[in-house]
């Protein structure tokens, strides 16, 4: 375990993300920076339904990604908070988050507070996101079937390690 962010590296098999040639009509690729290291993720586009393969996709990738989360709480530390953003408690360890979600989720993906307004630099933040930055923050989803894919839904909490000395 790393005993500072500056020691942290996340090791290339989990840094990145698997690569399904001409599938993801409704995902996004994103690089996620934090200080001296990055990973990719695969994140829903906004208000679209996923096609049952991009859903299965995401459920494949989620213990990657929740590996990663992991190791981010424990050198990092991270504020759980609610959807009207208070911030309900800070967590030091993996298993805090899972327990305080009290619910399975399919997903993680990254969120920003970033007005949906398309320029130039909103649409290179949509494509690299960074988890220091106060506006991004790790949402938890979970995947509501539809007659021809699925609907994503977040949980009612949201990660953020931002704030976190």
């Amino acid at each position: 375990m790393p005993s500072t962010l500056m020691d942290f590296d996340v090791p290339y098999e989990l840094a990145v993300a698997p690569n399904p040639y001409g599938m993801t009509h409704s995902l996004k690729l994103t690089t996620i920076t934090i200080v001296n290291f990055c990973f990719e993720l695969w994140q829903p586009l906004p208000d679209q339904p996923l096609l049952p393969q991009e859903a299965m996709l995401l459920k494949g990738d989620c213990l990657r990604v929740e590996e990663i989360c992991a190791l981010l709480v424990e050198a990092m530390g991270a504020q759980m908070r609610d959807l009207d953003n208070e911030i309900t408690e800070t967590l030091h360890q993996w298993r805090q988050v899972r327990q305080k979600l009290a619910s399975s989720f399919d997903a993680i993906a990254v969120h920003s507070t970033l007005s949906a307004e398309t320029s130039a630099t909103n649409e290179f933040l949509r494509e690299h996101a960074s988890l220091h930055a106060a506006d991004q923050y790790l949402v938890f989803l979970k995947f509501v079937e539809l007659e021809t894919g699925y609907q994503v839904e977040a949980l009612p909490y949201q990660l953020s390690f931002a704030q976190v000395g």
